[in-house]
């Protein structure tokens, strides 16, 4: 999935991309984890009540832990996701900084 392509799932514009059911069930899953965030600063819902859904983890950079949305039915918490594809543009962007600021 492209950066952007989301959006569609969060907004439920299933007739412009989501071509079967299980897009449907991402598109499900996606709007609640959005609407929980909007409602109450954290994706799983409630934080006074016990969810057994309650899967996605507050990010920190020590433990580097984020949410993979495979489908509906395959949501796991994973470390260190891309992290060789990312850490060229970290390398990058500390060198750009230290050549700013030196």
């Amino acid at each position: 999935m492209l950066h952007t392509e989301e959006i569609d799932f969060v907004l439920h514009h299933v007739e412009s991309t989501l071509t079967d059911e299980e897009d449907a069930k991402v598109a499900d899953a996606m709007a609640t984890f959005w609407m929980n965030f909007l409602r109450f600063r954290d994706p799983n819902g409630d934080p006074t009540e016990s969810s057994p859904s309650s899967v996605w983890p507050k990010y920190t950079m020590k433990q580097d832990q984020v949410l993979a949305i495979r489908n509906a039915d395959d949501l796991k918490v994973v470390q260190k996701l891309k992290f060789d594809e990312c850490e060229f543009f970290m390398d990058f962007t500390k060198k750009s900084l230290e050549e700013d600021f030196n």
